[in-house]
C-alpha cells in the first residue's frame, strides 16, 4: 500500500486512538505524536516514543520525552 493510500485511510477512521494506533503500525511516527499531543493522551505518547525508539528515530523520541517530561507534573 502506498503512503499516500494510508494516510487517506487513517483519515477515514473515526477515533483517535484507532488513527494514532494506525500511524504507528505504518511507521507514521510523527503523524502519531502530533495528533497525540493534540488531544493529550500521556499513554498514547509514551507508547510512540517506544516505538521511536525501537525502530531507532531518535528525532520522534527525543520531542516525545521532552512533551512526557512537560506533562507528567
Amino acid at each position: 500500500m502506498a503512503r499516500d493510500e494510508s494516510d487517506i485511510l487513517i483519515q477515514l477512521l473515526r477515533k483517535d486512538g484507532n488513527k494514532i494506533n494506525a500511524f504507528i503500525l505504518v511507521g507514521k511516527l510523527r503523524s502519531a505524536y502530533l495528533l497525540a499531543v493534540k488531544r493529550e493522551r500521556v499513554e498514547d505518547v509514551q507508547r510512540i516514543a517506544g516505538a521511536a525508539q525501537r525502530l531507532n528515530q531518535s528525532a520522534v523520541t527525543n520531542i516525545c520525552k521532552k512533551w512526557l517530561e512537560q506533562h507528567r507534573k
